[in-house]
């Protein structure tokens, strides 16, 4: 990838090979990964990539329904804006 480009995983399949990204983002040869959270862990638990600077997660919305959406979509509105305004919400490794 080139400098400066964010990766971005959406995908329900295992299209990224999991080890070579975590070196990279440890090695910061990728400067920056977005990642939805599948079902099952988004980062092997060895490496609290969770944790890391250049890593940015967000759940999986795993049953579709109007009331879930709305709280879902709601929440994230919120919490990007937040973000911007340097004052992040809802943060779980501060």
């Amino acid at each position: 990838m080139k400098p400066g480009a964010v990766l971005v995983n959406t995908s329900r399949g295992p299209i990224v090979v999991e080890p070579d990204l975590i070196e990279a983002l440890k090695q910061r040869k990728t400067p920056r990964r977005a990642r939805r959270l599948r079902p099952r862990a988004a980062c092997p638990p060895t490496t609290r990539c969770a944790s890391w600077s250049n890593v940015t997660l967000s759940p999986h919305l795993g049953y579709v329904h109007e009331d879930n959406y709305r709280i879902f979509y709601g929440d994230t509105v919120e919490n990007v804006a937040a973000w911007i305004a340097g004052k992040p919400l809802r943060v779980i490794n501060a």
